[in-house]
């Protein structure tokens, strides 16, 4: 408008006076209704388009939340963890007077000494590539148990099992409270059985319903019988079990001939040597050959019950053998 004016001014004659302005007054005026009205919309577009990209977002967040609910809603693990749990692992570990391995140099010292022992990958056990060689370690009770549940898993479904944890320093398990909140303190009474030892954490991520069973199984009989305490963690992929010093005695008994199997606590009683003569009713104490000697003392030993039957020796090279 008011550059219409200067050049009205410019010819010589009144702007609101002309033609050309009475024409142009209601285009400029229609001109600027339609920008506003374009510029109200495109703002209201704006929003609107900006509240949906909130809600989705919003969306996706609640969903797995959702999800988290109804896991804790449903979880009801057979081992599941507690405080109370930690703390009397801890005295049962404080009887055997373990000590928690503090660093580096006290590690080095247990594992040059042999009360630590390393647990090699197999075909029937699969030690996580991403442990340090000198974490690759375990008292050797707690190797015992994972040859034993390798091979008896490997069997059931020709796939070895994974460790993805064993043995820990305090200043490791201080650094891993500070990106696991549901780590276990590196001292106190509720302190990580890790830094004695004993534990071992093996992957569940990936196993079948029927593997998942399976191992239940096997560790419930080893559970009751005081060997084993596991624990299935929820926030990770992991069975957290605490070997105790008991499984050593329960894993020579498994390897005198003629026991049975992991998970068979009780042990089954010797049979006869094959070249033992038979013994049949038709025959009377008279007549029936003597047994071997063998035969004779545990028969011996089984007509004095306040007597324990003599414990057959059991071969254990050294090199299996940590200090005590």
């Amino acid at each position: 408008m008011i550059f219409l004016g200067t050049i009205g001014a410019r010819l010589g004659y009144n702007p609101e006076e002309s033609r050309i302005h009475i024409f142009l007054e209601p285009v400029l005026r229609l001109l600027r209704t339609f920008t506003l009205v374009l510029l109200f919309t495109a703002a209201l577009l704006t929003t609107a388009r900006a509240e949906t990209q909130q809600n989705q977002r919003r969306h996706r967040a609640r969903k797995p939340t959702a999800n988290r609910r109804l896991k804790r809603m449903v979880w009801n693990p057979l081992f599941a963890g507690s405080h109370s749990m930690l703390v009397r692992q801890n005295q049962q570990l404080d009887l055997l007077e373990l000590p928690r391995i503090a660093n580096e140099e006290q590690l080095l010292r247990l594992e040059e000494a042999g009360a630590l022992v390393p647990v090699p990958t197999t075909s029937s056990l699969v030690v996580a590539s991403n442990l340090l060689e000198n974490r690759r370690y375990a008292r050797p009770w707690t190797r015992d148990f994972l040859n034993d549940l390798g091979e008896a898993y490997h069997r059931e479904f020709g796939q070895p099992i994974v460790a993805t944890s064993l043995v820990r320093t305090a200043d490791q398990q201080k650094k891993l409270r500070r990106r696991n909140r549901n780590a276990a303190p590196q001292e106190g009474e509720t302190a990580s059985t890790h830094l004695t030892g004993v534990t071992v954490d093996l992957l569940k991520r990936g196993m079948t319903q029927r593997q998942h069973n399976w191992l239940e199984n096997y560790f419930l009989p080893l559970k009751e019988a005081g060997l084993i305490e596991p624990i299935e963690e929820r926030r990770q992929p992991v069975f957290h079990i605490v070997v105790f010093d008991t499984y050593a005695a329960y894993h020579a008994q498994k390897l005198v001939p003629g026991t049975d199997g992991a998970g068979d606590i009780e042990m089954q009683p010797q049979s006869a040597p094959a070249d033992a003569p038979a013994v049949t009713e038709a025959l009377s104490p008279a007549e029936a050959p003597a047994p071997p000697d063998s035969l004779a003392a545990s028969q011996s030993a089984t007509d004095r019950p306040d007597e324990a039957p003599p414990q057959p020796a059991v071969q254990v090279s050294t090199a299996s053998q940590g200090a005590p």
